[in-house]
């Protein structure tokens, strides 16, 4: 038996390394390896799957050495750097996120041209939009599906789920068309691969039931965090919108009616529930009442809300400007009760403009050149810590690489800010006609 009062406490505490895999597949890998439940560990945030990515998890009554020994077995996986603790990590126990990102054959005139966009970000921000990756890559978007719950149209949000896509892998695709035409759900359940977690959710509801229906139940099968991710998703759809609004229509400058707060952590996290749920009680929102109160905010103080059943809407055209849009889709922002929990939305607030702290490029030093374009440019976290440096810029090189460096409050997307710099889509779309 251990002794937790020894260790310090029965969370132990790590820093985990990926690369091309996101956080609960790791997780899920570590826990099998470990022979634990996934629920056994906790983290402030997830990692995408795409990138090298380093954060904390914390791990309830398992030791060190323990999951130190692990790393042998993990790919694309490294732990450690271990602490205990008596609490543990929650969803939203982080401030931001650091970033450092190469931006491969980058094309520009001169080097002033990437001291001027730098500068632009540095100095001006850009709009705090949720990244494309909140809405998913297939036709029918993870907003559309979210829009079908709210309306308590279950049935059409599980067609959507399961609809047959043109950017779907072929097993995936198979299994979809299969599913279909048939609604065959244990041979579908067959074909799907393990990763679509959703998809088995509901088919193995059907199984159950052997037959395809009750469409509340099925969706209720899919896990927790999912099923909040489709709501949430039609939140910043709307959020999106409204936000290119304000900025048409009163530009970059508080106006009368505008919403405002001073509390700091307004932008918590919202991968998991505690976002967009739940507002922070204290967080005190209002509205700016007239031209004397203007003095004291900046277009850095103002918020947009996402729609719920607890928020306050902007005192000015901007509010009408929601009730405007969501009626196309046939809802009203001022009517979000529902008795159904995963979609009784509470609502939450989002700053309109993210300006990125500690924002680093040096001309003579991050912009390179090469020639390998398979070639890493930025070492990994633990390549860093073992003192690896990055290879040295070729001057007659083929290529140009750029490497930037900004940090950003919790839930702001880097994909946004390389937007702002680039002046460029960021739709995966787009990337895969760069490929």
């Amino acid at each position: 038996k251990e002794d937790w009062e020894a260790y310090g406490g029965e969370y132990c505490e790590f820093t985990m390394c990926k690369e091309n895999r996101d956080t609960m597949n790791a997780v899920h890998s570590l826990a099998r390896i470990l022979r634990v439940k996934p629920k056994d560990f906790t983290y402030a945030g997830t990692k995408d799957k795409r990138g090298m990515t380093t954060q904390r998890v914390s791990a309830h009554r398992i030791t060190a050495d323990k999951i130190s020994g692990a790393n042998m077995m993990l790919r694309g996986v490294v732990c450690g750097d271990f602490s205990y603790s008596w609490e543990r990590l929650m969803l939203g126990d982080l401030t931001g996120n650091h970033f450092i990102l190469t931006l491969r054959d980058a094309k520009f005139d001169s080097p002033a041209d990437v001291e001027i966009a730098m500068e632009s970000l540095r100095d001006h921000g850009f709009i705090n939009y949720f990244g494309l990756q909140r809405f998913g890559t297939r036709v029918a978007g993870t907003h559309q599906i979210g829009l079908a719950m709210l309306k308590g149209e279950w049935e059409k949000a599980v067609d959507l789920i399961m609809a047959p896509d043109a950017l779907d892998r072929q097993d995936i695709g198979d299994a979809r068309r299969h599913f279909m035409q048939n609604q065959d759900a244990e041979k579908a359940l067959r074909l799907f691969p393990k990763s679509a977690c959703g998809e088995r959710a509901l088919l193995e509801h059907f199984r159950r039931k052997k037959t395809v229906g009750n469409f509340q139940q099925a969706l209720d099968a899919i896990p927790r965090t999912l099923r909040t991710m489709y709501v949430h998703a039609y939140q910043s759809y709307v959020w999106n919108a409204m936000a290119t609004e304000r900025i048409r229509e009163y530009g970059r400058t508080p106006v009368v009616g505008d919403l405002d707060d001073d509390a700091k952590g307004v932008d918590k996290p919202s991968n998991g529930s505690r976002h967009s749920k739940r507002p922070k009680k204290n967080v005190q929102v209002v509205a700016i009442q007239n031209e004397e109160e203007l003095r004291k905010y900046s277009i850095e103080d103002v918020l947009l809300p996402m729609p719920g059943r607890s928020v306050l809407y902007p005192a000015n055209k901007i509010g009408a400007k929601y009730v405007e849009f969501m009626a196309k889709h046939g809802m009203d922002p001022h009517k979000m009760q529902r008795e159904n929990e995963i979609v009784n939305l509470h609502g939450g607030y989002r700053k309109l403009i993210s300006r990125p702290a500690n924002v680093k490029w040096y001309v003579f030093r991050l912009i390179c050149r090469y020639n390998d374009p398979n070639i890493p440019l930025t070492p990994s976290a633990p390549q860093l810590a073992l003192g690896a440096q990055p290879p040295a810029s070729i001057p007659a090189g083929v290529y140009h690489a750029v490497i930037v460096e900004f940090t950003l409050s919790s839930s702001q997307y880097a994909t946004m800010a390389l937007r702002e710099i680039t002046r460029s889509g960021t739709s995966a779309s787009r990337h895969r006609k760069l490929a």
